[in-house]
């Protein structure tokens, strides 16, 4: 009896633990299950909130209502916004218009102060290239004969003050 009695004994064991295993797996699945249901209904309410308040989560169907959204603003906007557009762009055409006249009358002014500068630098050239034509010109012995002079006119050519 000792020998069924162990034999018995170890049945009833195994099967304890093996109906005590199917028992904690089944109940850990449904667990599994119930946390599953309660994360999707967090979701679900998480995006209803999100819904109410206007916010849309990402998604095709979300892309969609987006663009019909955008569609819809521009059917309503478009025209004062093309408006608006071209009163600026012709904005920027009139100022880039008025900065054009204004280069203009820049390089105007600069090219007549480059015709006075090269008028002054040939005037002056001319002016030099005369005095030295006139130093060229002049005797040797003007300078004694000068010497002399401003001696015989000490009123003209030293005047004091």
């Amino acid at each position: 009896m000792s020998v069924c009695a162990t034999v018995l004994d170890t049945a009833v064991k195994v099967v304890t633990v093996v109906a005590y295993a199917f028992t904690s797996v089944q109940l850990g699945w449904k667990f599994w299950q119930w946390l599953d249901k309660k994360r999707k209904q967090k979701k679900e309410k998480d995006e209803s909130n999100t819904m109410e308040m206007g916010l849309m989560p990402r998604g095709r169907f979300v892309d969609r209502v987006k663009r019909q959204a955008e569609e819809a603003w521009l059917a309503e906007f478009g025209p004062v916004l093309e408006a608006a557009k071209a009163a600026g762009r012709m904005e920027i055409q009139a100022e880039v218009r008025r900065l054009e006249e204004k280069l203009e009358v820049q390089q105007g002014l600069q090219q007549q102060w480059r015709l006075r500068v090269s008028n002054a630098e040939e005037r002056e050239t001319g002016l030099l290239g005369r005095i030295e034509g006139l130093e060229r010109r002049v005797p040797p012995n003007l300078s004694r004969r000068l010497t002399t002079l401003e001696a015989s006119l000490p009123t003209i050519t030293h005047r004091h003050g």
